[in-house]
C-alpha cells in the first residue's frame, strides 16, 4: 500500500543487514481492510513471541529439538479469553520500559503533541473489538502517509516507533501492559538484575 513512499526512502544496502521488512511491518494494519469482521475481538499476535527467549523454560511444550524452543501451551483458549477482558473497550498493546533499558529511538519529536521516549510500544500483539479497528487502523496509516511524506524524515519508521506516536498522542484509545525487560530468567544474560524480572 506504500510502497512509493517506502520506496522513496529505502536505503537497500542497510535493509540487506538487518532483520526487519518495513512493508511487512506495515501490513500489520493493511490486513484489516480485507478482514470480513465476523468476529467480536481481533488481535495481531507474532509468531515470534512463542520462543524461549520471552517463555520460561517451563512452559514450552517439547523437550527435544528446535520446536522446544518455539511452542507453548500458554497460548490457549484461556490466554484469549483473559486477553479480551484485560483490553475491555480500549486497543491493547504492550509497552517496554525505555529510559532506564533503552531499546529504541522514536519518530522526530515534532509528531508528538508532547514528546515522551519512556515507553516503546511492541509491534508483535496488539488488538481490541472490531468497532474500534477501523480508527487505529486509519490513524496508523494517517501518520505513515505524514511521516513519510516530509521532508525532514531521515528514516524509514519501524512500525513500532509509529505506534509509540499513535500511544502518547492518544492515550485514551489505549490498554497498555507494561513490561521492563525482554528475557526471562531461563535466558537472561548473565549479570542482569534481578530486580528486572
Amino acid at each position: 500500500k506504500f510502497k512509493d513512499l517506502i520506496n522513496s526512502r529505502k536505503n537497500v544496502d542497510q535493509i540487506k543487514n538487518g532483520d526487519r521488512c518495513i512493508e511487512i511491518q506495515y501490513s500489520k494494519f493493511a490486513w484489516w481492510w480485507n478482514e470480513d469482521k465476523s468476529y467480536d475481538y481481533y488481535y495481531w499476535i507474532d509468531a515470534g513471541l512463542s520462543h524461549c527467549g520471552l517463555i520460561p523454560l517451563k512452559y514450552l511444550t517439547f523437550p527435544h529439538g528446535m520446536r522446544r524452543f518455539y511452542e507453548s501451551n500458554l497460548f490457549s483458549n484461556s490466554f484469549l479469553k483473559n486477553l479480551i477482558e484485560d483490553t475491555k473497550d480500549k486497543f491493547l498493546i504492550l509497552g517496554k520500559e525505555n529510559d532506564r533499558n533503552y531499546w529504541s529511538g522514536t519518530v522526530n519529536s515534532k509528531w508528538y503533541t508532547q514528546y515522551d521516549r519512556s515507553v516503546h510500544v511492541i509491534g508483535g500483539m496488539f488488538g481490541g473489538h472490531k468497532s474500534i479497528w477501523d480508527n487505529m487502523v486509519n490513524m496508523f496509516e494517517d501518520y505513515v502517509v505524514k511521516i513519510l511524506s516530509d521532508d525532514t524524515c531521515e528514516f524509514l519508521p519501524h512500525e513500532e516507533q509509529i505506534m509509540t506516536l499513535m500511544y502518547f498522542n492518544h492515550k485514551e484509545l489505549f490498554e497498555r501492559k507494561h513490561f521492563d525487560i525482554w528475557w526471562c530468567r531461563d535466558n537472561a544474560p548473565q549479570g542482569t538484575s534481578e530486580e528486572l524480572f
